[in-house]
């Protein structure tokens, strides 16, 4: 309780204050002193306890609560209620968590620039993610990073980061979510905070399950589970079991999924952690389902249920509805199937509607009530903007849908670089044309779609020659586009920034050559589809960013970091492929091993770095000398590297592992103006796999090194073949 803070002005909250009662065993009546410090002793070990103890939490927090206010601590109050409201929410009680905090933060708010309404702001906002409100969550959480930062208090800044990054998480944006979480990575080592680190780890775990790079997750999540048993960190490890489990179960491994899940549900239970308990229950029924034992999944799934239905989790009863709906469905009990069903559908509906409702609240949508019809074609409209990934079929969905609502002589749609702060246009039309568009500095004086995104206002004009000058000034001739485009004049202009979660996404327009074409409520259908438009781009955008880092976490996870060339999994791989490829074919394959002579002396001689680079130039030398593109090159070990060479029986192969051999033996190494000498000794193993003889593959590799240990074992620099006497 080390901070400062002072008194606010203002009536505080009444305190039960008794001076007059002695204590009931005789003692010494406590001292105010006496009972500050104590309260002081208390909320030490209060804050230690959040981190991963709810249930000793809620006691210490009840405690707190009524010591600060015989002691007439109304900011400590406060804070006890906000940590109560904390340990409510984690232990499965969102309407009574809600109730708490929505009482401290009445009270931290007449307390500006503190810790206390910074953690307050941080506990409702656990409070929403928990309740499945993302977009409060949201807001909440990013005025509690705003205020952390604006008052210097970096403690709490990498958990922030870490549960925005769980709001983008459960929306599916993984790749913002991904920024996020290596924000709060950053945050807690700079702090050395090992419960952030660990959190960090965990949530890396379940980003690479979602993209479904189970041996990347397990990777993360099995350092995490140690930090965790090290620090008897309780609460992270349960998710990381669970997350555990899932990677698990994605790479087939179903006995140590299913221990893994046993192990997190036992110790949730134990502790009472009822928010990490009803996922992990529901997971486990899942799994059950997917490996046919449906008296087991029925089990667990009940009691996931009714947890969920307790705490009001809608994210997880949608789980647990679905489940059941599935698991009945293959008992052939088709009534109950039904009966989940319509629970899950009812329920989903509920969740949607309110995600509507708050998108697009802003956007006037009470005003459009009177025009019912209008209202659905919106719905439908915005459903079929918002569902679809596809840019090009966004903006396809974007114009015809424009044009059936209203008049349009020219439609347009510009997505933001922040970049290079230009605007960018995806698409424009003239009467249904495409018109050349071009890229538009947001400085640019003379565009009103730079003028709506600066100011992230929107622009409605009836007549755009005597209305302009409020926008750009007097003697300034708007612009749609940066000097490219059309010529064509328009009168009737609407823009609207396209917004979301306080991002600017880009700027939609629609203009009509007729003045006063846009009446009241074709300027609110605008708004309402300028809202949807913002939510497909960004979806669209996010999704190509999603699909090129999928694109580069597949490149990653299969090469070679040093050399650039395929890296051991991904040679094995195109291995099993060309094999079953020659066993379809009846072609023969061959495979070359080889390893670079007395490679540790350069090491030892003259370092890491001049190894580094010798290998780099073999992996390029190697490279150029294998012309055929079906040939495939990988480095397969520290300087050992395999070539396999499709449809090409053993002379072939000879010939090309004899032209290898040459070539490093008459390269130029220099490192730092000094030459190497290396050669290379090299196994080779050629046949024809026979059909029904998928374990040979595995003996096709060991013969091949086998050739490669005996090249060696003759003097190195040579060529082996497996079988050969010579």
């Amino acid at each position: 309780m080390s901070e400062e803070h002072n008194t606010p002005s203002g009536n505080p909250i009444p305190l039960p204050v008794d001076e007059t009662r002695a204590p009931a065993d005789g003692s010494e009546r406590d001292t105010p002193e006496r009972v500050k410090q104590a309260v002081e002793d208390l909320a030490s070990r209060m804050k230690k306890a959040a981190q991963n103890d709810p249930v000793a939490t809620e006691a210490l927090a009840c405690d707190l609560a009524k010591r600060s206010a015989l002691c007439g601590l109304e900011y400590e109050y406060a804070e006890s209620l906000a940590c109560l409201g904390f340990a409510l929410s984690e232990r499965g009680h969102p309407r009574e968590a809600l109730l708490s905090i929505a009482e401290a933060l009445e009270i931290l708010r007449r307390f500006p620039r503190t810790k206390g309404l910074s953690r307050g702001l941080m506990a409702l906002g656990n409070v929403h993610i928990v309740s499945g409100e993302f977009d409060k969550a949201m807001e909440v959480l990013m005025e509690a990073l705003d205020l952390s930062r604006e008052i210097g208090d970096q403690e709490p800044v990498a958990n922030i980061l870490l549960n925005l990054g769980n709001i983008l998480y459960w929306r599916g944006e993984y790749t913002r979510a991904l920024e996020y979480y290596m924000r709060s990575s950053t945050e807690a080592e700079l702090r050395r905070d090992r419960g952030g680190q660990i959190s960090a780890l965990n949530n890396m775990g379940a980003v690479a399950n979602a993209l479904g790079y189970h041996v990347e997750a397990t990777d993360y999540l099995t350092r995490c589970i140690a930090m965790c048993r090290e620090g008897e960190d309780e609460s992270p490890l349960c998710t990381a079991l669970d997350d555990l489990a899932l990677a698990k179960q994605g790479l087939g491994e179903a006995t140590e999924a299913e221990a893994t899940w046993l192990e997190a549900i036992g110790i949730a239970e134990k502790k009472g952690l009822t928010t990490y308990l009803i996922p992990m229950l529901i997971n486990l029924s899942n799994f059950y389902l997917q490996e046919g034992r449906y008296l087991e999944s029925g089990e667990y799934l009940d009691r996931g249920r009714v947890l969920a239905e307790g705490a009001d989790s809608k994210i997880d009863r949608i789980r647990a509805y679905r489940t059941g709906a599935e698991l009945h469905e293959r008992l052939g009990e088709y009534p109950a199937a039904i009966y989940y069903l319509k629970r899950q559908f009812a329920l989903e509906k509920e969740v949607d509607q309110q995600k509507a409702t708050e998108a697009i609240r802003a956007h006037e949508l009470a005003t459009l009530r009177t025009a019912q019809e209008q209202l659905e074609n919106l719905g439908e409209i915005g459903r079929s903007i918002t569902g679809t990934l596809d840019r090009g079929r966004f903006l396809d969905l974007i114009h015809g849908n424009v044009e059936r609502l209203m008049d349009v002589t020219t439609f347009a749609i510009a997505s933001y670089d922040e970049a290079t702060r230009e605007i960018v246009y995806e698409q424009i039309l003239e009467d249904g044309k495409p018109v050349p568009g071009s890229r538009v500095p947001l400085d640019d004086g003379r565009s009103l779609a730079a003028w709506c995104a600066r100011n992230r206002k929107e622009i409605v004009m009836s007549d755009s020659e005597t209305q302009s000058a409020q926008f750009l000034g007097q003697g300034a001739e708007h612009r749609l586009m940066g000097g490219k485009g059309s010529s064509k004049m328009t009168h009737s202009l609407l823009f609207a920034p396209l917004v979301v979660e306080d991002r600017l996404i880009g700027v939609m327009t629609i203009q009509s050559d007729k003045i006063d074409a846009y009446s009241l409520e074709n300027v609110q259908a605008f708004r309402i589809l300028a809202s949807y438009a913002a939510i497909g781009l960004n979806n669209a955008l996010q999704a190509e960013r999603i699909r090129e880092q999928n694109g580069e976490l597949q490149r990653l996870a299969t090469t070679d970091v040093l050399t650039g060339l395929d890296n051991r999994r991904a040679f094995f791989d195109k291995l099993g492929e060309s094999w079953s490829l020659s066993t379809r074919t009846g072609t023969p394959l061959s495979l070359l091993i080889m390893d670079v002579d007395h490679f540790k002396r350069i090491n030892d001689r003259m370092g890491h770095p001049a190894g580094d680079y010798c290998l780099k130039e073999m992996a390029g030398l190697l490279s150029r000398e294998i012309a055929r593109s079906s040939d495939v090159l990988g480095r397969i070990g520290g300087e050992e590297f395999g070539v396999l060479l499709v449809d090409s029986d053993e002379d072939g192969a000879v010939y090309i592992a004899e032209r290898l051999r040459l070539a490093v033996e008459s390269h130029d190494f220099s490192y730092e103006g000094k030459r190497i000498s290396l050669t290379i000794s090299l196994g080779l193993r050629s046949l024809v796999p026979r059909h029904g003889d998928e374990a040979g593959m595995d003996g096709f590799f060991s013969e091949a090194d086998t050739a490669l240990y005996d090249a060696k074992k003759r003097g190195r620099n040579r060529v082996s073949v497996f079988g050969s006497e010579g």
